[in-house]
């Protein structure tokens, strides 16, 4: 036995550093547990118990070394106050390596080890003096140390209060191989709500609670669930385009809820001194960051219907050009709108689809600016592109946004303002990619001019030979490519109680009556009837030629009228 114990002792003269480092680290990691099992979320608190755990052990352990017996006494007070000193101390040091528990028990072990074998060797009465002068200057003076440092956090409809943690570096190690598991990812308390409403922690997973824990900003409790106040009575849409001359649509719903909001925003701009730039005031209305997250998953459904960028882009922008044009606004209302509500209401004048325009491009990653005319009163889009195909070599193409156009065409005519001859102003949405193959627009709307002069060149009222004729009709038929490549719209407006559910009929119809007339030597396009004040009607040859071919094409279906032709007075 007295050999035993001498080996005991010859080992823990030997080992004695690393013997105290493993139980210093051992009581330090099992007290840190013991703090997240008692819920103490105070910081100075745990540093608190920490160390009387620590040095109610150290001591037992001590003493069961040397053969003594345990108790209570003055000199066990001040090494608690020297333990928690050194905690206190050692906190600051933990601040960059709190986040991991392996270096955080090393350190502390590695610290009490050797701090404690030095300050055995200071008397006891100057020990005490220090230790609680110094307790009670940290105790007083501390900024941090706040006794009633919980907070309480009533969550919506629910009288349930959250303890808002304070966890020093010391205590704020995620054991997330432990079990059982006292905090949800978020550091939030079993059986608690999250301070990211709706979230609740249910035996250490993060559910939704909105009815207990209440809805974040922006959100309004539906039944259990929390929805975006923007988000309310959902109205679906579908939203044609074309791309390459074929037709496809895409299913979408809008909200009346963000719209209205939209709508309730006050166009006005309040200003000292200075006024808001043109430029503000018209890009405001695309840059509305909450209508910007309801229009992005309209721009996914585009990305996943082709993996080219820029086919995308033209996805967007025949979108947008296929909406009809808002004849009601353009005469009642000066006011812009936020591009959300254009596509809430699938119409709008050429700013307000030009916003929507604009959100698309930018959303696809586009470079974007937006032409401004004050002189014509007009605003068109401009895509960052290759300079040579920009518009007045800006560096961007034009994009006409009122009706199907080819990109880079810029020579249409507008009402009341005619063509575009202005240099307009210049507002930069985004800056991002180039529409790089945009030679293909521009290839084919320099063809579209060439066969539009060639075929005004004709003129009408010829009767053809076979060959004339066929020469004639290549002509029309590459015209006539092009106008369907991009969706040129003519006479769009159906005649009176033409049933436009089915557009196949119509478009053989208008298809039929072009040819007849195509035959007749009248290239002219279809508006004769439609708009019998042009000058193309001021020859009667030319409209009763147009009435016998409609009636014709018609062929008594009841979705088409018949006309009456014209009679001469010689």
């Amino acid at each position: 036995m007295h050999n035993k114990t001498k080996h005991f002792w010859q080992f823990y003269k030997t080992y004695w550093f690393l013997i105290w480092f493993v139980v210093y680290g051992l009581l330090f990691y099992l007290s840190t547990l013991l703090t997240s099992a008692l819920h103490i979320s105070n910081t100075y608190f745990q540093i608190i118990f920490i160390g009387v755990i620590i040095s109610l052990f150290a001591r037992i352990i001590s003493c069961s070394i040397h053969k003594r017996t345990f108790h209570l006494s003055f000199n066990l007070l001040i090494w608690t106050l020297v333990y928690i000193l050194l905690l206190f101390g050692m906190k600051y040091i933990l601040t960059y390596f709190g986040s991991n528990i392996l270096l955080g028990v090393i350190l502390i072990a590695l610290g009490f080890t050797v701090f404690i074998h030095l300050i055995k060797k200071i008397p006891l009465g100057v020990l005490s003096v220090f230790a609680i002068i110094l307790f009670i200057l940290i105790f007083i003076f501390s900024p941090d140390l706040n006794l009633a440092n919980t907070s309480i956090q009533k969550g919506q409809d629910s009288n349930i209060a959250n303890i808002d943690e304070s966890l020093s570096n010391i205590t704020n190690i995620k054991y997330s191989n432990l079990k059982p598991i006292l905090q949800c990812s978020d550091n939030t308390d079993y059986n608690s709500c999250s301070s990211n409403k709706p979230n609740y922690c249910d035996n250490g997973y993060l559910i939704e609670k909105p009815i207990l824990c209440g809805c974040a900003d922006g959100f309004t409790l539906e039944g259990d669930n929390c929805v975006s106040i923007y988000a309310t009575n959902p109205k679906d849409i579908t939203l044609a385009y074309i791309l390459r001359g074929s037709k496809g649509s895409i299913d979408y719903t809008v909200y009346r809820g963000l719209n209205d909001y939209l709508a309730g925003l006050d166009r006005t701009v309040s200003y000292y001194l200075v006024p808001p730039t043109d430029e503000y005031m018209t890009v405001r209305f695309v840059t509305e960051e909450h209508q910007s997250n309801y229009i992005i998953p309209l721009v996914e459904k585009i990305k996943k219907i082709t993996n080219n960028t820029d086919d995308q882009a033209r996805i967007a922008i025949s979108i947008v050009q296929t909406m009809p044009y808002d004849w009601d606004s353009f005469s009642n209302s000066s006011e812009n709108r936020y591009a959300y509500e254009t596509l809430y209401d699938q119409t709008g004048v050429c700013a307000d689809k030009t916003s929507l325009l604009a959100v698309l491009l930018k959303e696809l990653g586009y470079g974007v600016v937006i032409f401004n005319f004050p002189s014509e009163s007009h605003e068109a889009i401009g895509i960052k592109c290759p300079m040579e195909y920009s518009y007045i070599n800006s560096g961007y193409c034009f994009i006409e946004s009122v009706s199907p156009t080819i990109v880079t065409d810029s020579e249409e005519e507008y009402i009341g303002a005619g063509k575009l001859t202005s240099t307009p102003e210049i507002y930069i949405v985004n800056d991002g990619k180039s529409f790089d193959s945009v030679k293909e627009e521009y290839d084919d709307y320099s063809r579209y001019k060439f066969l539009q002069a060639k075929l005004d060149t004709y003129g009408s009222g010829q009767v053809l030979e076979e060959n004339v004729y066929n020469e004639w009709k290549k002509y029309y038929d590459e015209w006539d490519s092009i106008t369907k490549k991009y969706g040129f719209i003519f006479d769009d407006q159906p005649e009176a109680d033409v049933d436009v559910s089915d557009y196949s009929i119509y478009d053989e119809y208008e298809k039929c009556t072009a040819d007849k007339l195509i035959k007749l030597g009248y290239t002219d396009g279809l508006d004769c009837i439609q708009y019998s004040s042009g000058s193309i009607c001021e020859n009667i040859d030319r409209y009763n030629a147009e009435v016998d071919a409609r009636n014709e094409c018609g062929d008594g279906n009841p979705n088409f009228p018949v006309y009456i032709k014209k009679f001469k007075f010689t």
